[in-house]
């Protein structure tokens, strides 16, 4: 490692394929962090490495303390009240309640709404659990961090982006939950237009086309190909208003084939699948890493003998 952001990006790359080996690289990194904000972010990073692909709530907890006491830290500043918000996390994770609002006291910020930062906690704290499966305990911690965010946090307000983030990542859980119930159901569609709502709010036209792309998913999964198809299609037109290379339409294709697929129209699903694969002839391999595979999927679909995945 020789600086804080080439330690970071690597992190990043590598925690889903190597979280154990990246969870010991945070240790190390605590010395070449020179200002709050790297900080926090490594605290983000320790935290879901720790928490959500580990389930190691407490040791994730016991290095976020360890941060506190860094020459860094700043109490009063959004980077320190990061890290406490990051333990509080951990914390409600691993069911220590007290010591969750503890932490989320040490967390609040005048500049933002009274509930932004438990909305943030219990958002974070819900996509960790989805993570790790536990679906049940994930839903209902996003129905109540949705019934606090009744406030509508605005584009500056952390809650917003957090609210995008864990939208996003439920939904994907949902969708592959094989005891899901109608209840689940409806949560997995609440969860996925939630993402849509605050990508448009905090994110790029990017984010947006990707949350089109997940709702396509979502219906597909609860069976509704129309509304499957409508989404991808909502995506295509934003790629065309943006006028973006094929690559962008991508995923927008292979959704849209999938929907075709679902409402029993082989030859125009074939069609995008042609377009996708089209696309897929342009893309850069390290941007787009596991296109190949989601069109290799598409292809066992339409031919009867899988699923497709992807939404990037």
């Amino acid at each position: 490692m020789t600086d804080f952001d080439t330690f970071l990006n690597a992190g990043w790359n590598d925690h889903a394929a190597e979280p154990e080996a990246v969870f010991a690289r945070c240790r190390d990194a605590a010395a070449l962090v020179e200002e709050p904000g790297q900080l926090a972010a490594l605290g983000i990073l320790a935290a879901h490495v720790s928490g959500e692909h580990l389930g190691r709530w407490d040791e994730g907890a016991a290095f976020l303390d360890a941060l506190c006491r860094h020459g860094s830290y700043r109490s009063d500043e959004p980077g320190g009240r990061q890290l406490h918000l990051s333990k509080a996390s951990l914390h409600l994770a691993s069911g220590q309640r007290d010591a969750a609002e503890r932490e989320l006291a040490a967390a609040a910020a005048a500049e933002h709404h009274p509930a932004s930062p438990r909305v943030r906690m219990l958002a974070a704290t819900s996509a960790a659990l989805a993570g790790r499966a536990r679906t049940t305990e994930a839903m209902a911690l996003f129905e109540e961090a949705l019934a606090l965010a009744a406030y509508d946090p605005p584009a500056d307000d952390p809650a917003a982006r957090a609210l995008a983030v864990t939208g996003n990542n439920l939904a994907v859980e949902l969708e592959q939950a094989p005891d899901r119930d109608g209840a689940g159901t409806q949560l997995m569609k609440t969860a996925a237009v939630t993402a849509r709502t605050y990508w448009e709010r905090v994110g790029t036209w990017v984010n947006v086309k990707i949350a089109e792309v997940r709702l396509a998913h979502t219906h597909l999964a609860a069976g509704e190909a129309d509304a499957a198809l409508a989404h991808a299609h909502a995506a295509l037109a934003l790629c065309d208003e943006q006028d973006a290379p094929d690559a962008h339409r991508f995923y927008p294709w292979v959704a849209e084939a999938l929907a075709l697929h679902a409402l029993g129209d082989p030859a125009a699903a074939l069609e995008a699948s042609r377009r996708a694969e089209r696309a897929l002839a342009t893309m850069d391999s390290e941007q787009w890493p596991g296109a190949g595979a989601d069109h290799e999927s598409l292809r066992n679909t339409l031919s009867g003998s899988g699923g497709a995945g992807g939404v990037g």
